[in-house]
């Protein structure tokens, strides 16, 4: 049987009209069939591509789904009709509305699975039950009165009142009461209740509800008790209580439940038509509902948060029919650069709120040319452009017109040949104009990542013309432009139908793509400033540039190491695979103080079986801190760490897998391995203070097979913010707590510990623009503080500000006169130690926040800039009101909550100690044994999951393939059988 596709379904209660993409009508009757036997021709209105069945043609039949079907009498061929699109929300395969041909048979459309267009002809109840939203509520039942022909439920004064005042509702049973009569429970506006017939002589439970549509909902009222005012004894079982009449006659009624706040229900709403005006600046929604939209609230929901922007419309009438328009002068917030937005209607009843996502869910298939309806711009950097998403519902694009038209106009642009000649780079790139638009080449853009506004234009040195493709070739010198650190990123440039277009170059070329991942020296060139340039694919495939310093770990003799490393382990790798071994490091390998090296140090002095390896810099100040294990220590980028590396089974870090090597100079055969090694997140702090989710959200290049907890607290940001799922989370503490001894007594001189974090709009700035920065000048401000000096000096008090490491190139900018106050670079002491000495800290958003506060010491949050840190960095925690410290927001509140502390010994304030239990699971000195036990575990896992993908991959399955199809059975057949076999 072949097929018709169709699209622009629409109903409107009288009339089904759908239009036909390719065939010829005039030759086609249409049927409607149930169970591939019972035909009956309908009669259709055809005008030009377009097909309309009035609902005389389709009220006729018997109940049942109806599939709408063609058939050319010419070649005695059927056609099934096929609604070419998305798939849509499950309540929206009916098209609305209901009509109603009588009170026992209701009709609708509706599309099946596969996008078949049928009818449905049944009840009205159940038509409703599967078109509509619901709300269910309850009518209060006070009493239960006996008499002789009938049970009376007498409702509540309030109930009776809405009983009273309702129109057209029903009494609907339920479940297995479909056969009841109807008189079998009446309302009695005399007897103030329900009638319940004792005369019927069904057996069974019986169920009913009273029920109206309001609208896209289903308002169910279900008979409750109200104990308050209720003096009848009762059998409870679970929640249902239980009231006999007779031996064959016993009511079960619940409790009834009380909502404090509005319900939200949830659902869609569908649009017809979704178009731009360029002459008013306006976007016009059309639907058949436009009565709904007129009282609803329309407003843009930020996509990944809770923001929200309302939006003002007006009604206008076009030939009689009602429709929403919506100005675009309204986007003009600083809050929606490059952000998208996704459009929804809501209505507020005082009973619950009705919550509609919108689209053109009926419009079948929409091509990508299509999507896009148009730009309004804003600025000259900013313009608002509304499209159509891949499951056909309205959002909203602010981003600059040249994303417009890269989506209007659609281009495939691949990379043929990338070759350097001296420092020269040769780029041959083919464009395939596959919608022949007007097309022409202008150039290729050098693109600054961190700033677009620098940016260098090439110009074609050829171009050449083939069909639809146009082959053009560039030749860039690396040596002939003044580069920035870091990245740039290169664009083609293209005239579309006389717009200029921007396109991001990237490659999938696999050759090229393992040419300059394996033979970098011989695609990069330095200049004279001793800067390193060369070109490489990113994750998403982009074709960039980097430039930046030389550095270490990247000379020619380096990259010999990582192959014969490669090499001995291929030649050796069964003696290897039966080691389990474990490489453990911190950032960037330079560092012994966090949390990995005191698991490490766990491990070796009470698991000295495992194969645990310690990874260091040679030379580093923390080197001293591992002499002590120098048999299971490994200098970083040595012949011995590349080869572990290789062979490692997993890493173990309180940083990112990167940090274990040298993962920003090198695009190696190393790198690759890395990127599949099984990771155990130890963490560097707890969350809750900063955002990082963006770094190690599951499912990323960070993602961990373990990620280490403190709470159930913790656990639950992981789980919803990062998409970590339970199996993955462990809630133990961090390992560096278990040597945390409280040493603030040890001396006369109390110590604070002031230990501010990044900001990560700060990163990479010059040192002029640093110190104009808020940041530089209110810590500074505070270090050269007149009264913070007289406080520290009068109470005998030190003050300790340690530098953040990412800061370290400022550090010279924080200077002192004060004798009190010790200004510490990134190495100069130990983090445990200064934490450990202290009485008190003070911080912004720093994770050693958790660190003072398992001590049961106090802590002062410094947040002068806390509205800029919730914009551009961000919480899970709210900074209002969940902070287990003081909050300050400018140095002289600051000096005087430390006056306080001083004079009451450093002692921590109730209302933050009784929040301890909540932040923390376990408070002792065995959090590296609980992390030890469950990497074991995991680790288990693992290899019984290797090892039955290694008897898979010998498995008669791919046996009998490939002697059958010569060919290996796909990745998802294999899977498959995986997953059968696990069970």
């Amino acid at each position: 049987m072949s097929e018709i596709n169709i699209k622009k379904v629409c109903w409107n209660g009288e009339v089904l009209s759908f239009q036909v993409i390719k065939g010829n009508l005039n030759d086609l009757h249409f049927y409607l069939v149930q169970d591939e036997c019972i035909k009956v021709k309908i009669n259709v209105t055809i005008d030009e591509n377009d097909v309309h069945i009035p609902v005389q043609e389709l009220m006729t039949h018997e109940a049942g789904d109806w599939k709408i079907m063609a058939k050319n009498h010419n070649k005695d061929q059927e056609f099934k009709l096929e609604f070419h699109g998305p798939s849509v929300p499950k309540k929206m395969i009916f098209l609305k509305p209901i009509h109603y041909a009588s009170q026992e048979k209701a009709i609708v459309p509706y599309t099946t699975k596969k996008r078949g267009l049928c009818i449905k002809v049944s009840t009205p109840i159940l038509l409703e039950e599967a078109l509509f939203l619901s709300y269910k509520k309850s009518i209060t039942i006070t009493s239960i009165i006996d008499k002789k022909d009938f049970v009376l439920l007498v409702l509540s004064q309030e109930s009776l009142d809405f009983m009273n005042e309702a129109h057209h509702y029903e009494i609907v049973y339920s479940e297995n009461m479909v056969s009841l009569k109807k008189d079998a429970i009446i309302y009695s506006k005399k007897e103030k209740g329900f009638m319940l017939n004792k005369q019927v002589k069904q057996s069974g439970a019986y169920f009913f509800h009273i029920q109206f549509i309001n609208n896209h909902v289903i308002e169910k009222y279900e008979p409750y008790i109200n104990f308050s005012s209720f003096d009848q004894e009762l059998n409870s079982e679970r929640d249902i209580y239980k009231y006999s009449i007779t031996d064959r006659f016993v009511l079960q009624i619940r409790e009834q439940s009380t909502r404090d706040h509005l319900e939200i229900i949830k659902g869609n709403l569908s649009l017809t038509d979704f178009y731009m005006d360029n002459r008013d600046q306006t976007i016009t929604l059309k639907c058949q509902d436009t009565e709904m939209l007129e009282h609803s609230l329309l407003y843009l929901k930020h996509r990944g948060t809770s923001k929200r922007i309302n939006l003002d419309f007006k009604v206008v009438y076009n030939q009689n029919h009602p429709l929403i328009k919506v100005g675009t002068h309204q986007f003009d917030e600083e809050e929606i650069q490059n952000t998208r937005w996704d459009l929804y209607a809501e209505r507020k009843t005082d009973k619950y709120i009705e919550l509609l996502r919108v689209g053109l869910y009926n419009a079948g298939s929409i091509d990508q040319t299509d999507k896009y309806i148009g730009y309004h711009q804003i600025t000259q950097n900013q313009s608002v452009i509304p499209y159509i998403t891949k499951a056909n519902e309205v959002s909203f694009q602010f981003a600059t017109k040249n994303h417009y038209y890269k989506n209007k106009h659609p281009l495939n642009i691949s990379v043929k040949k990338l070759s350097m000649k001296q420092s020269h780079l040769i780029i041959k790139l083919d464009v395939r104009n596959e919608k022949n638009f007007d097309l022409k080449i202008s150039g290729l853009d050098l693109v600054l990542r961190s700033d677009h506004e620098k940016k260098f234009r090439i110009e074609s040195q050829d171009v050449k013309a083939k069909g639809d493709l146009l082959r053009s070739t560039f030749s860039i010198d690396l040596l002939n432009y003044p580069f920035e650190q870091f990245y740039w990123d290169l664009h083609v440039i293209v005239e579309v139908d006389g717009k200029e277009i921007s396109l991001r170059l990237a490659n999938d070329n696999l050759l090229i793509n393992k040419k300059l991942k394996h033979f970098m020296f011989k695609h990069s060139v330095q200049d004279k400033f001793g800067y390193v340039i060369y070109p490489y694919v990113t994750m998403n495939g982009g074709v960039s540039l980097t430039y930046r310093l030389r550095g270490d770990h990247e000379d020619r003799p380096d990259k010999w190491k990582e192959y014969l490393a490669f090499f001995t382990y291929h030649v050796w790798f069964k003696f290897f695979n039966r080691k389990k071994i474990w490489l453990v490091h911190e950032k960037y390998s330079e560092t012994a103080q966090d949390n990995s090296f005191y698991f490490f140090k766990y491990a070796y002095e009470n698991h000295n079986d495992k194969q645990v390896y310690y990874v260091i810099k040679k030379g580093t100040a923390d080197e001293s801190n591992v002499k002590a294990y120098m048999d299971r220590v490994v200098y970083f980028m040595s012949f011995k760490h590349l080869l572990l590396l290789i062979a490692s089974k997993l890493i173990v870090s309180s940083e990112a897998k990167g940090h274990g090597y040298a993962w920003r100079v090198s695009q190696g055969v190393i790198k690759e391995y890395l990127n599949e090694k099984k990771y155990i997140f130890l963490q560097h702090g707890v969350l809750g203070l900063k955002k990082v989710d963006s770094t190690f959200n599951y499912n990323t290049a960070n993602t961990a097979e373990l990620f280490v907890v403190s709470s159930d607290y913790e656990k639950e940001i992981v789980k919803h913010y990062f998409g970590y799922k339970e199996k993955h989370m462990m809630v133990t503490g961090l390992p560096r707590w278990d040597v945390l001894r409280d040493r603030s007594h040890e001396s006369n001189e109390k110590e604070i510990f002031f230990m501010p974090t990044w900001r990560n709009w700060l990163e990479e700035v010059t040192e002029d623009e640093f110190i104009k920065s808020d940041y530089y000048k209110s810590y500074n401000e505070l270090l050269n503080s007149r009264k913070l000096y007289d406080l520290l000096k009068m109470n005998n008090v030190k003050l300790n500000f340690y530098v953040h490491p990412k800061f370290m190139p400022y550090v010279k900018s924080f200077v002192t006169e004060h004798k009190n106050i010790n200004i510490l670079a990134f190495g100069d002491a130990k983090v445990n130690d200064l934490l450990m000495r202290a009485s008190l800290l003070i911080t912004d958003y720093s994770s050693v926040a958790w660190e003072m506060y398992y001590q049961k010491k106090p802590v002062v949050f410094f947040q002068f800039d806390r509205d800029k840190y919730n914009y551009y960095q961000g919480a899970y925690m709210d900074l209002e009101k969940d902070l287990f410290g003081d909050a300050c927001y400018d140095v002289s509140n600051l000096v005087s909550v430390l006056s306080h502390y001083m004079k009451s010994g450093f002692k921590e304030k109730a209302e933050f100690a009784t929040m301890r239990s909540d932040y923390f699971k376990h408070i002792d000195n065995h959090n590296s044994e609980r992390i030890f036990q469950e990497i074991l575990i995991k680790e288990k896992e693992i290899y019984q999951r290797r090892s039955l993908f290694e008897r898979i991959k010998k498995n008669d399955l791919i046996k009998t393939a490939w002697r059958r199809y010569k060919k290996i059975p796909t990745v998802n057949k294999v899977g498959k059988y995986i997953i059968s076999k696990a069970k």
